[in-house]
């Protein structure tokens, strides 16, 4: 991130217990590259938000996408 100047960074996870490792270690990361690599610290405070799976809205509630394709009328 310091070497891109990056801001917002996305991370994906297959298992929802090792996404929940990672936003629970985040802060412990962060301390340790403190002290190790001072350098290397986002200039932020990083935001952690946890979006899991079963969150996602019923796919009858969520819009079409614009490249989705119009349902057809039925007769």
């Amino acid at each position: 991130m310091a070497d891109h100047g990056l801001k917002k960074v996305l991370v994906y996870f297959n298992l929802t217990s090792d996404a929940r490792l990672f936003a629970r270690e985040l802060p412990h990361t962060l301390r340790q590259l403190a002290a190790t690599a001072p350098h290397l610290v986002p200039t932020t405070q990083p935001e952690t938000l946890f979006v899991h799976g079963e969150d996602t809205p019923p796919s009858s509630a969520r819009r079409p996408s614009p490249a989705s394709p119009k349902p057809t009328p039925r007769s």
